[in-house]
């Protein structure tokens, strides 16, 4: 039932597939840091939909998992891309540790449901709870960047355009090593 395909934006940037258990191809092709992360937000919040289309209409266990193993890849990706790259390059410039501190502690919490989700039978009565939970930590997350912390960035002197091929390159990193 994996039939939600991201597409590729049309650019003449390197593009990095890495393909899901679901076929589903995570590409990111951008020249600008803060716009790579609005797409991968954008990304994860497909996951999460489709994961609830499954829910809704009562999907196999195998279908479940599929989907909820790209939502957790995708997410710890993510999270350590913007806490080896992102934030370290955010703390240099500005003068919100705060906004920063905050958002170190959701990845916590995200990484740590993302733990128990990977433990879990998709049968267990708690899973699509889990899933949920985690989507709703990560759409906060997400919303609270996009809100508070890029436009700080986006002001702040950082040379976007190379952290974002920084970026890009290391979650292809991740994403095709299959470290997680």
């Amino acid at each position: 039932m994996c039939s939600l395909a991201v597409q590729p934006s049309i650019k003449s940037a390197p593009i990095h597939p890495f393909f899901g258990h679901c076929g589903r191809p995570f590409i990111m092709t951008t020249d600008d840091a803060i716009e790579f992360l609005i797409k991968a937000h954008g990304e994860m919040k497909q996951l999460f939909h489709e994961y609830a289309q499954l829910v809704a209409s009562n999907a196999e266990t195998e279908d479940k998992r599929d989907v909820a193993e790209d939502i957790c890849t995708m997410v710890t990706a993510h999270a350590m891309v913007e806490d080896e790259l992102l934030y370290p390059a955010a703390r240099r410039v500005l003068d919100d540790d705060f906004l920063l501190n905050i958002a170190e502690v959701e990845h916590e919490g995200a990484s740590s449901l993302v733990h128990v989700i990977r433990a879990l039978e998709p049968t267990d009565p708690l899973y699509d709870a889990r899933v949920q939970v985690l989507a709703d930590y990560v759409i906060r997350h997400a919303e609270r960047e996009e809100r508070e912390l890029f436009p700080k960035i986006r002001t702040a002197g950082i040379d976007l355009g190379s952290l974002g091929v920084q970026m890009e390159a290391r979650q292809a990193e991740l994403l095709e090593g299959g470290v997680f």
